[in-house]
């Protein structure tokens, strides 16, 4: 088990020139989002770090739980408090599932893919995810909450059973050590330098880099859609970033929202 990260770590080792200048470290906490909200509304910068070696209460879209076992993964959170061109829930999403795939990739040097809208893939397996939270009146974002989970060091028995088949780390995929303080400050350097750049060139520069490393992009899905399921060919994504969606009966579906809960090949067999 690797060494605790703690907020004289990161000081020591930061890169970045906003994110995690400002840092709270846990060894446990219940969630990393919830507290980093807490932090926002009372006012902390942009750019404020929440980390935590375990994590009781993690969770991910559709208020899934996500296991963060102590020191085998990164979990933590950054407020953010966007003001010009990337301040959509849509936008700040996908901005860090790109950023945390072209960090992970840089840093083990692996094929690093992007399913629709946060989660990020390995050898088509789960090896992090994204939870971007925004709290916003009729006029205005007030703030928003990007919660990262990456997967360092677990082997597969240190994965809950009924996530085995679906989940991966990084050591299991390289088959060595990794160093989790110099990943956390490579994602936050990723990170800041992606968002600044969101910021002056919009959603389009998002969605871009995004698309190129889509998982799903000409595969066959099935999606939840609230009461039902939605089978189709994904064609495309949308300038606002929903998907394309082609079913069998030829017509073309624009969705903005659901989960996706199979992929499979066109022509060969699937994994979820």
């Amino acid at each position: 088990m690797s060494n605790p990260i703690t907020e004289k770590s990161i000081h020591e080792a930061l890169r970045s020139k906003t994110f995690g200048r400002w840092v709270t470290c846990f060894d446990t906490i219940d969630s990393t989002n919830r507290f980093a909200k807490h932090l926002a509304v009372q006012g902390k910068p942009e750019g404020t770090l929440v980390y935590a070696e375990q994590q009781t209460a993690g969770r991910g879209r559709w208020s899934r739980s996500w296991d963060s076992p102590r020191s085998h993964g990164l979990w933590f959170s950054l407020i953010l408090r966007p003001k010009k061109r990337c301040r959509s829930l849509t936008c700040l999403t996908l901005l860090g599932a790109t950023s945390v795939a072209r960090a992970l990739e840089q840093a083990a040097g692996l094929k690093v893919l992007v399913k629709w809208p946060n989660d990020i893939y390995v050898q088509g397996k789960k090896l992090a995810g994204i939870l971007t939270e925004v709290s916003q009146n009729q006029r205005d974002v007030l703030y928003a909450v990007m919660g990262i989970g990456v997967n360092v060091t677990q082997s597969e028995t240190d994965f809950p059973i009924e996530i085995r088949e679906r989940a991966i780390s990084l050591s299991m995929v390289t088959h060595t050590g990794h160093d989790r303080l110099a990943l956390l400050t490579d994602l936050l350097v990723q990170l800041e330098d992606d968002y600044r750049r969101a910021e002056t060139n919009g959603f389009d520069f998002v969605l871009n880099r995004w698309v190129s490393r889509s998982f799903i992009l000409g595969k066959e899905v099935l999606i939840r859609l609230n009461s039902h399921l939605m089978k189709g060919v994904v064609r495309a994504f949308h300038s606002n970033g929903d998907i394309v969606l082609a079913t069998e009966d030829g017509r073309e579906h624009r969705l903005s929202d659901g989960e996706i809960v199979e992929v499979r090949d066109v022509v060969g067999c699937g994994c979820r």
